[in-house]
């Protein structure tokens, strides 16, 4: 029985990290464009955006990934013009 509630909080843990992982690649993304290097910075914004499906979809954090997702989508297509 120990293992199943074991089980259970590990995948409730992933889960809980893994909803981060798009706010992660977006502000990687963000220092790398302060930086002036585009490249690296599109790439990390790629990330985040493929991480999208992962933000919290509970009303307690709507407006939180609401602005995370719009961040995300907003930095991308400026870097379109910025990188050749």
């Amino acid at each position: 029985m120990e293992y199943g509630i074991f089980e259970s909080s590990k995948w409730c843990i992933s889960k809980k990290v893994k909803s981060y992982y798009p706010s992660l690649y977006l502000n990687m993304g963000t220092s790398y464009e302060s930086l002036g290097n585009y490249t690296e910075a599109k790439k990390y914004y790629d990330l985040a955006f493929e991480k999208i499906p992962d933000l919290p979809t509970d009303k307690d954090n709507e407006s939180y990934s609401k602005g995370v997702r719009e961040s995300i989508l907003e930095r991308r297509n400026r870097l379109e013009g910025k990188i050749h």
